[in-house]
């Protein structure tokens, strides 16, 4: 693929699964400069930052990301599924705790979970899930919730971040 990108008859080379741990170990077999970008779902949102690593590889080797499953499978929408299975009293809990935080800034915990998305600047862009019209229209609009940098403090503060931030 690589060879084809430098002959010009694709113009990008990319990766895209759900495990952020087989895409760092792909990332990490070949140099700096094979992958353009790369696509993961589930692995960087508020419950679940099992993504840090790669994310960081990422970020130091130019590579942009594309991220699915910044909602968590609904449930930082109140719906009770996390990874498309009913969530743990201990997921339910620490989304809790997340919206308690966005409510005492004055944000709603979307608008939270998707400007915590963009946190690492490697991240170009987010795959969204929209079953109506009024689902893109609600998505757009928490674009425009601003999420103050105090409750990212205080939430570094209250170990809900990873230390990478």
């Amino acid at each position: 693929m690589v060879q084809m990108r430098n002959e010009g008859l694709v113009k990008h080379v990319s990766l895209g699964m759900n495990k952020a741990d087989f895409l760092l170990a792909y990332v990490k077999m070949y140099p700096a400069g094979t992958f353009d970008s790369i696509l993961v779902a589930g692995c960087w949102n508020l419950l679940d930052q099992s993504g840090t690593e790669l994310l960081r590889e990422c970020q130091n080797r130019g590579i942009k990301v594309v991220l699915g499953g910044i909602f968590g499978s609904g449930l930082l929408w109140g719906v009770n599924f996390l990874r498309y299975a009913p969530a743990s009293q201990e997921d339910v809990e620490r989304r809790d705790k997340w919206a308690a935080l966005a409510a005492k800034h004055g944000c709603s915990l979307p608008a939270v979970a998707l400007n915590f998305a963009f946190l690492p600047t490697c991240v170009s862009e987010l795959c969204l899930g929209c079953q109506t019209p009024e689902h893109v229209e609600t998505n757009l609009a928490l674009l425009e919730e601003k999420v103050p940098a105090a409750l990212w403090e205080e939430a570094k503060d209250a170990g809900m971040l990873p230390h990478w931030f």
